[in-house]
C-alpha cells in the first residue's frame, strides 16, 4: 500500500504509544492472552512495540527500534496458537477503532503485523507452528 495515497497523515509516534498502552492493558489481563505476559514488564514492551510499530509503518522521526528480532524476542513464550493469534487481532482491531485511526491506516497496519506473525511462530515446533497458522476461510476442526 502506498502510504501517500493514505486518506490522512500516519498517526504519529504519542498515539501509537497511546494505542499500545491501552492494547497492553487489555492484553495483560485478557484471559486468553495474559498468560504470555506474567512477569514481564508492560512499559518496557510498549516502548518496544511502539518503536518498532513506528519503523514498520514508516512514521518519520520516531524512536529508531533497538530490540531483538521478533523471533528472538518471543523465543522464551510458550506456543502461540492459532487462538492467541486470533485473539491478538481482534484486541488490536478493537484498540485501533478505539483511537480511531482510519481506515486505510489500520489495514495496512495489521496486514504487516500479520506478514510478521510467521516469524514469532517459526520457533515453534511443527505442530504448535499448524495450530498457529492464520488462513482466511479456513475450517477449523472441533
Amino acid at each position: 500500500m502506498d502510504t501517500t495515497k493514505m486518506s490522512q497523515p500516519a498517526p504519529n509516534e504519542a498515539k501509537i504509544q497511546a494505542i499500545f498502552e491501552d492494547f497492553y492493558t487489555k492484553a495483560f489481563a485478557d484471559g486468553i492472552l495474559g498468560h504470555f505476559f506474567f512477569g514481564l514488564d508492560k512499559q518496557r514492551i510498549i516502548t518496544f512495540q511502539t518503536a518498532f510499530t513506528c519503523q514498520m509503518l514508516g512514521i518519520p522521526g520516531a524512536t529508531p527500534y533497538r530490540g531483538r528480532g521478533l523471533k528472538q524476542a518471543h523465543a522464551d513464550l510458550p506456543p502461540f496458537k492459532r487462538v492467541h493469534l486470533m485473539r491478538r487481532r481482534h484486541l488490536m482491531r478493537e484498540v485501533l477503532e478505539q483511537h480511531k485511526v482510519p481506515a486505510d491506516w489500520c489495514e495496512l497496519w495489521q496486514a504487516k503485523e500479520h506478514a510478521l506473525e510467521a516469524l514469532v511462530t517459526s520457533g515453534q515446533s511443527s505442530t504448535a507452528q499448524a495450530q498457529a497458522s492464520c488462513h482466511k476461510n479456513k475450517p477449523t476442526s472441533t
